[in-house]
């Protein structure tokens, strides 16, 4: 959940601080995408920026009401917007943009598809930032450990020794 709020205040730093970004926030469902950009998370985030932080941040609009949330919050002073989409290769592919978001990417039915629809997007120069477990049999596993079963052990030996080098948590060096 710490790494849903992050996304979000992640996203919306960019869409008020960048010109002309494109962002996709996507989940399984559009309804789960546009309830992380409504006033339970994006929005709330927006509404409880500290005036002696930011004492002129640029106005959002909340666009496209569906149910607990919004399909698009705009940024009219960048010119940027974070949409809501679902996963799926029809709903990514028509257009490209700046960041894409995937929550929860290991859960999705055919990620495969909807990872390759994307690829325009990232061969632009845009990037994709994927949350979820990388589960074994899930397709997010295959992209972070490579070899499958091999890949992960060789991963997770690296981790060690880069550990053992530098030392782990809390202690001195």
């Amino acid at each position: 959940m710490l790494i849903t709020w992050w996304g979000c205040a992640l996203y919306l730093y960019d869409i008020m601080t960048r010109a002309n970004h494109a962002d996709w926030v996507a989940s399984d469902k559009l309804e789960k995408s546009a309830y992380l950009l409504g006033p339970e998370r994006m929005l709330f985030i927006y509404d409880h920026i500290p005036v002696v932080l930011w004492p002129e941040k640029p106005e959002v609009v909340a666009e496209g009401k569906r149910g607990m949330g919004y399909e698009r919050l705009r940024c009219p002073a960048t010119g940027s917007y974070v949409q809501a989409v679902a996963r799926g290769e029809s709903q990514m592919q028509q257009y490209t943009a700046t960041n894409v978001w995937c929550d929860e990417f290991s859960r999705w039915e055919r990620a495969v598809e909807s990872w390759d629809a994307i690829q325009p997007t990232l061969q632009g120069g845009g990037h994709a930032d994927m949350v979820g477990t990388p589960e074994l049999g899930a397709y997010m596993y295959d992209l972070i450990y490579p070899g499958g079963d091999t890949g992960a052990r060789e991963h997770e030996r690296d981790l060690r020794s880069a550990v053992e080098l530098h030392g782990g948590p809390g202690e001195a060096e």
